[in-house]
């Protein structure tokens, strides 16, 4: 059977809770759980079906910015549908996110999305393959992070469960604690951590 295009993914069954003071379901029936909790899964979908076929995909689930759109793109969608974000904010959320996409196209230089699609599928691969390549470990740097240029901040260590950050009282990183997990990363509100190769 040939396809002409592939929809991933709209929802994610899901179930909406329990009325603890009754006992009984908000919703008597699994639905249909949308928006921006459900982007990684549906990213996850699209990656893996652009990297093995050429059909045109339609991603679905978890728009609410024009920067999904983009990465959306760049992991091989074709077009992206917006429902939930449209319910939230409004018909004008279209309008506001073609401005946004046009600026950015104008930005970097684009005659066209199809420069841009597909263009972080050569650096996907699956976590055995990851695993085989050299450890990566967090590296600060000091010209960036707040503790250690005026001190206060400490949501890297808080994020840490391998004893890789201290505060004494200025930020201590151990390299040889870290395990490259990258969570320090995401809580930096400075940038001022990255995962490097291990020395």
């Amino acid at each position: 059977m040939r396809s002409d295009f592939l929809t991933i993914a709209n929802s994610v069954r899901s179930f909406a809770g329990v009325d603890i003071a009754t006992g009984i379901p908000k919703l008597r029936a699994y639905g249909g759980y949308t928006g921006p909790a459900i982007k990684p899964i549906t990213q996850r979908h699209v990656s893996e079906v652009a990297r093995a076929t050429n059909v045109p995909i339609s991603a679905v689930g978890g728009v609410s910015t024009w920067e999904d759109v983009i990465e959306y793109m760049m992991i091989g969608a074709t077009t992206i549908q917006i429902c939930t974000s449209i319910m939230w904010h409004g018909y004008d959320f279209f309008k506001e996110v073609l401005d946004d996409l046009s600026e950015y196209m104008q930005r970097e230089r684009l005659d066209s999305f199809e420069q841009i699609r597909g263009k972080a599928l050569p650096h996907i691969m699956p976590i055995e393959e990851l695993d085989d390549e050299p450890a990566l470990m967090a590296q600060v740097d000091p010209d960036k992070c707040t503790n250690l240029l005026k001190g206060g901040c400490e949501l890297c260590g808080k994020s840490c469960f391998y004893g890789a950050i201290e505060f004494d009282p200025k930020l201590i990183l151990y390299r040889d604690k870290c395990d490259g997990c990258g969570l320090c990363i995401e809580v930096c509100p400075a940038e001022a951590l990255r995962l490097l190769p291990e020395k």
